[in-house]
């Protein structure tokens, strides 16, 4: 955000949103706004405590520095009934304990911890530690460099009506879904662009040639304007490859990127450290590139985080922790899935390896496969009154 524009650029499959003009929400980040905005953090949040009722309390401690801090704790209540679908997906759809730290002295905001407060108990979920005061920033901090073949979204306030517009937005939300659903399985790329935006590679490949299982019964949120259809999809197997190299003090083969079916790398895996030695790493020494990735493959599906970190870079496997930790917790907050986490994994296999004399290293063939049950979003608050994708996929 440049003070005239928004731009978001989503990097795996290159695709781009673009607002042309200042926005307040800046695509879902505007809780992290309000704590940045520092001038009006605690009036609205005192604002909020008095139309609302919640509960706000004032103490005061010494710091490590010796200074007096002034210490503000919000108990923020969302609204949002516990067994409702998107209960505890945002920090407005969550039940908070809010606490900030004011320097008593100098009046200035030193730190904030947000804590989702449930009935097991609380788990914090944001700290804010650092805040430097009237930095200056280069102009260059705002010039995002986007690829050259950005695929870029339409914007659901600037969606035209179709000629045949009625047809779509008299439909209900299950209509809607299996017409996306089954255009996707036809590869009618045409159909499915009236249904979601932007239609580009990575959606063509992942979607295309799906088998359409089953669809639920639709069901609403208090904090969605759109509904939720329960799916459950077949997704056409799909080729991709990993980097692998043992040029590393362990030797031993380890991940080191991810290319797509035309061997296009799509994310490189940096080892900051390097793979460590490990006390039987004779052990793992001795697999080929795709055994190794095999290995790794079996320990996804068991999430096994301690064995995966011994083929993929501690920050990767982290993140994919991070992910699967989300979608438990979804689960458990929709209380509309019974399925266990691992259900949600596609199935890998480890096919052929093959050598790059031009880049040095293993290129292992994988093939990946998924039976995927989730529930699709789609609303139709838009120009043209008709259902759109909004999430799910």
């Amino acid at each position: 955000m440049d003070g005239n524009s928004t731009v978001m650029l989503i990097k795996p499959g290159s695709t781009a949103v673009k607002v042309p003009q200042r926005t307040t929400s800046a695509f879902d980040t505007d809780w992290l706004h309000r704590i940045a905005n520092l001038s009006n953090t605690i009036t609205n949040e005192l604002k909020n405590a008095l139309a609302q009722g919640w509960k706000l309390s004032l103490a005061e401690e010494t710091g490590a520095d010796g200074r007096l801090k002034s210490i503000v704790t919000v108990m923020a209540k969302s609204g949002v009934p516990d067994d409702d679908y998107t209960k505890n997906t945002f920090i407005e759809n969550a039940d908070t304990r809010r606490v900030y730290r004011f320097d008593s002295q100098s009046e200035l905001l030193e730190a904030v911890q947000v804590y989702l407060v449930r009935q097991s108990g609380e788990e914090q979920i944001f700290e804010l530690s650092q805040i430097d005061y009237n930095q200056s920033i280069e102009p260059s901090v705002w010039n995002l460099e986007l690829p050259a073949d950005v695929s870029w979204a339409q914007l659901p306030e600037t969606l035209p009506k179709l000629p045949d517009n009625e047809k779509y937005a008299s439909i209900t939300p299950e209509q809607a879904a299996r017409a996306f659903f089954e255009a996707c399985s036809r590869e009618d790329w045409e159909e499915v662009g009236k249904f979601q935006s932007p239609v580009n590679d990575r959606l063509k490949q992942y979607l295309g040639g799906l088998q359409l299982i089953s669809l639920g019964e639709p069901f609403g949120s208090k904090a969605y304007p759109g509904r939720f259809v329960p799916y459950e999809i077949k997704l056409r197997p799909h080729d991709f490859y990993l980097r692998v190299s043992n040029k590393n003090a362990a030797g031993r083969y380890v991940i080191t990127g991810a290319c797509d079916e035309h061997l296009k790398l799509v994310q490189d895996l940096t080892w900051t450290n390097g793979p460590e030695v490990l006390s039987n790493n004779d052990a793992y020494a001795r697999l080929s590139p795709a055994e190794a990735v095999k290995a790794y493959f079996e320990a996804t599906s068991r999430l096994d985080w301690e064995e995966m970190s011994k083929f993929a870079p501690d920050y990767d496997v982290a993140n994919d922790k991070t992910q699967v930790e989300a979608a438990r917790k979804m689960i458990e907050n929709a209380r509309k899935q019974t399925m266990d986490v691992r259900e949600l994994l596609p199935n890998r296999e480890a096919l052929e390896a093959t050598w790059s004399a031009e880049q040095s290293t293993w290129f292992v063939k994988c093939r990946e496969s998924q039976i995927k049950k989730w529930n699709l979003a789609v609303r139709k608050d838009n120009p043209a009154g008709r259902w759109q994708v909004d999430g799910g996929i």
